[in-house]
């Protein structure tokens, strides 16, 4: 937590107006404060991505599941936490055994679905 100091005065850590009396070689000098407490920004996200692919949270790079927190500096030069808890979902690889008869061919067609966090791939066999 920042705090504000005023010279040889209390000290103050919460929104609010203070006076404060300063005296220095017999002369009085009053000095007024009003101070704004701007609260912590806290940011949780909870992530899956491929295996593979990576997640940057200020200078921090996380390829592996796991929760993580960092504090960032935010625009208004307060801190800024980000939670993150990050699941990293493992390939899939199918292996396909097929028999046919003689005469015939099998197709295979693949189909991309795209997704912000994942690419899935369907594959479509058709017996002709």
């Amino acid at each position: 937590m920042k705090e504000a100091v005023l010279p040889l005065a209390q000290m103050y850590t919460t929104s609010g107006v203070y006076s404060d009396l300063l005296s220095s070689s017999g002369c009085d000098s009053v000095v007024n404060l009003t101070l704004t407490v701007v609260p912590r920004i806290i940011n949780n996200l909870s992530l899956e991505i491929c295996e593979g692919s990576s997640v940057t949270v200020g200078t921090n790079v996380y390829t592996t599941s796991g929760v993580y927190s960092d504090t960032l500096l935010s625009s208004s030069g307060c801190d800024s936490v980000v939670n993150l808890t990050l699941t990293v979902v493992s390939r899939i690889i199918n292996n396909l055994s097929l028999e046919k008869c003689e005469g015939s061919s099998v197709t295979l067609a693949q189909m991309y679905i795209r997704h912000p966090v994942f690419i899935a791939i369907l594959i479509v066999v058709k017996w002709l």
